[in-house]
């Protein structure tokens, strides 16, 4: 195990963790049960083709982050000696984790997780969720120890376990993060991602602002149902087909269904492309593949 003299959330840690795989990725790029994204996601961020942020996770994370200080301190109050440390495997520098806390003296590994609901925190204390199971496993990995005490906190009740190392599945780990950095090596070699295809800066841009535009037309097609349920209230209160006044103005319009030529018998074999109004043409964008958000 070495320790780095990194400050996790700055940029120079976000910039290490860019470069290779840590504890949190090793889930995600699994794809195991509970991850919060899929491979080819972690794969597109570290690449720099990162998807708009989801602030909701954001806020999560960073409620996360004031319980690991909390729990850490209380646990350090009972004897422990944990300090948060970002480590790398003795032979790989590429493999790495940004732990809560590490007990040099027992060689223990602190791990903290925050739930925001009892059912989440009971379900968590009958079995520890797959993506969690391994964020232990290579942490244990790359500092070379054996446990990790692992601690989950709801509202203030801590509940805390010992999980212990498990080769097998480090191995399996191990093998998945190997096919991940080769993929990740192939894409900022050749400018090629091997999902999404060629990645260049102006193609970067493009794809923000076509999840921008994704993301804002949800948005608008949600205000306009709200819209339209609020305007048929207004006019059923009012019994009323228009309503009117300095402000605005609701009423109900019918459209008449456009006509099936084909289905005219008259016009079979006819050509009507002299009587079509001028063409026109636009530009389709389309975000593909796996990890789109």
């Amino acid at each position: 195990m070495k320790k780095l003299s990194l400050v996790q959330g700055t940029q120079e840690w976000l910039d290490y963790r860019n470069s290779g795989v840590g504890a949190s990725d090793i889930g995600n790029i699994c794809e195991l049960e509970g991850a919060f994204k899929n491979k080819h996601a972690v794969l597109r961020e570290k690449l720099g083709v990162a998807p708009i942020k989801n602030e909701y996770l954001n806020q999560l994370f960073a409620a996360g982050h004031e319980w690991e200080k909390v729990v850490r301190d209380h646990l350090n109050s009972e004897g422990w000696c944990f300090d948060p440390v970002v480590v790398h495997h003795e032979l790989n520098p590429r493999y790495f984790a940004s732990l809560d806390g590490l007990d040099e003296l027992r060689g223990v590994i602190l791990e903290v997780k925050s739930c925001s609901t009892p059912e989440r925190f009971q379900s968590i204390q009958a079995k520890i969720p797959p993506n969690y199971f391994a964020q232990c496993q290579w942490q244990m990995f790359c500092s070379g120890l054996d446990q990790v005490l692992f601690a989950v906190v709801h509202e203030g009740t801590i509940w805390t376990t010992t999980v212990l190392r498990d080769d097998a599945t480090i191995y399996i780990l191990s093998q998945r993060a190997r096919e991940f950095l080769a993929e990740l090596d192939k894409g900022r070699e050749t400018g090629i991602d091997a999902i999404y295809g060629l990645v260049t800066p102006e193609i970067q841009q493009l794809i923000l602002l076509k999840q921008v535009a994704q993301k804002i037309s949800a948005q608008l097609a949600e205000i306009e149902d709200q819209v339209k349920v609020l305007g048929e209230q207004i006019l059923a209160t009012h019994k009323a087909s228009r309503i009117e006044n300095e402000a605005i103005s609701i009423s109900r319009v019918e459209r008449e269904g456009s006509v099936d030529y084909k289905k005219i018998p008259e016009l079979s074999g006819v050509d009507l492309n002299a009587y079509r109004k001028r063409g026109s043409s636009y530009l389709k964008i389309t975000i593909k593949g796996a990890g789109n958000e």
